[in-house]
C-alpha cells in the first residue's frame, strides 16, 4: 500500500461522524473529535474521540465498539493513511472537564 502525505484528521472528520453514527446510532453520537499523535514507538497516529450523549452506549453496545474501530480503520486505508487510530469515547461533560483541568 503506497502512503500518501499525511491529511489533516479535520479532513476525515464528517466522514469519521457519519461511519460512527451509522454504526452506534446517531441517536447517541454527539461529536467526534480527530486529533494528530504520536504512539509509544514515536510513530504519527491519529486519536479519534467518540463524543457520546451518554455512557450507556458502552454497555449494550459492546461488539459494535469493536466493529467502528475496525471500520474506522479501513476507512483510513482506503484513504491510503497509515497512521492507526486510537479510538477513545467519552462524553460532552468529560471533554469538558478534562479541557477545563488541562487550563
Amino acid at each position: 500500500m503506497t502512503v500518501r502525505a499525511q491529511v489533516d484528521p479535520e479532513v476525515y472528520r464528517s466522514s469519521l461522524l457519519a461511519i460512527a453514527r451509522k454504526k452506534l446510532g446517531g441517536s447517541t453520537v454527539q461529536d467526534i473529535r480527530i486529533d494528530d499523535d504520536l504512539d509509544l514507538d514515536g510513530a504519527n497516529c491519529l486519536r479519534i474521540t467518540v463524543i457520546l450523549k451518554s455512557h450507556s452506549i458502552l454497555r449494550s453496545k459492546g461488539d459494535k465498539l469493536s466493529e467502528l474501530s475496525l471500520e474506522i480503520k479501513e476507512f483510513l486505508d482506503l484513504k491510503a493513511d497509515g497512521r492507526f487510530p486510537y479510538v477513545h469515547y467519552a462524553t460532552k461533560a468529560e471533554m469538558e472537564e478534562t479541557a477545563t483541568a488541562h487550563d
